[in-house]
């Protein structure tokens, strides 16, 4: 009786098949998450490589807004453009919040302002925070953990 099997060879060359289309999967599968990691490193670096101050204090333009002054010091590339977003705090702990996506054109030392809707009952000013932020690719906004400048 003749024994009938794979050779060495094929048996060989089919242990590599399977071993390459097993990591062609398995790339897959993380090459998206580790190209969104990278992109977020990016624009987490530029965040701590950005900083807005504030220039003196704020004035109010009407009852429900606060024209608040930013001037860049530092940051922004061609690449991530930076731009501020201001929080108004009152007495109560109430916060008021705006972004300034047009402010991402200035230039170091450059004067912004900032426009901040005051929600109705909002008492006075005791504080403001400038935090530099920036767009990832899926246009969601990225702050700074810490504010770059601080006014009380």
């Amino acid at each position: 009786m003749q024994k009938r099997g794979l050779s060495d060879i094929v048996a060989t060359v089919l242990i590599i098949l399977l071993a390459i289309a097993a990591v062609v999967i398995v790339w897959s599968f993380i090459s998206g998450s580790i190209k969104k990691t990278g992109g977020s490193v990016d624009i987490q670096t530029e965040l701590f490589d950005s900083e807005f101050d504030l220039a003196g204090s704020y004035s109010l333009v009407d009852p429900n807004t606060a024209r608040v002054f930013v001037i860049k010091k530092s940051g922004g590339s061609a690449e991530i453009p930076v731009f501020p977003v201001v929080v108004v705090k009152d007495a109560n702990g109430v916060t008021a919040t705006a972004e300034a996506r047009t402010l991402d054109t200035l230039n170091n030392f450059e004067t912004g302002t900032v426009d901040v809707t005051l929600p109705s009952g909002f008492g006075t000013i005791v504080e403001i925070s400038v935090f530099a932020a920036a767009l990832d690719r899926d246009e969601n906004i990225i702050t700074s953990q810490d504010p770059t400048d601080t006014y009380t």
